[in-house]
């Protein structure tokens, strides 16, 4: 079946129109999640999550520099689930599973948070492998530990980066 030119226009015109609502949508998208993180910054509570997954986005052979986590934390006495992608390789090797890490959070929408993965408990090293002991039993989180760094590596890892 031949296509003729006009329809060859036609459906480049169609593709052209097709990619810049696209690319529109995803500014919009972006300069909202950016708005959102401003305000989490500026009015957000401070508290503490527990990093329950660690992921790589793409390969990262390929190049791949993306992750992101899966954490929790408590507000209210109600847990929250919140997961952060990160597209800076910087604090991967950081980002322990079992661990936990300072969080903020919106009074009026405690869903809406940031973890900071450069701000860890200090005192929560210790723990990790009892935390890591207490997510085996609750059986939820089998793919996130499956995913986790041994304790050596997070110790050695503490040690270089106290």
């Amino acid at each position: 079946m031949k296509r003729t030119k006009s329809q060859k226009i036609r459906n480049g015109i169609i593709f052209i129109i097709a990619c810049a609502i696209y690319f529109f949508l995803c500014f919009l998208i972006g300069s909202k999640n950016q708005e959102e993180e401003q305000r989490i910054e500026e009015n957000g509570i401070k508290g503490v999550c527990l990093i329950t997954n660690k992921q790589t986005m793409g390969r990262v052979q390929d190049g791949g520099k993306n992750f992101y986590v899966h954490y929790e934390y408590m507000v209210n006495g109600e847990i929250q689930h919140g997961y952060q992608s990160f597209n800076s390789w910087d604090f991967y090797p950081f980002a322990f599973v079992g661990m936990r890490y300072e969080v903020k959070y919106l009074e009026d929408d405690p869903s809406k948070s940031i973890v900071y993965i450069d701000c860890p408990i200090d005192s929560e090293y210790e723990n990790i492998e009892k935390v890591r002991d207490s997510l085996r039993a609750t059986g939820k989180y089998k793919k996130g530990l499956e995913n986790a760094e041994s304790i050596e590596t997070i110790n050695a890892m503490h040690l270089m980066h106290p």
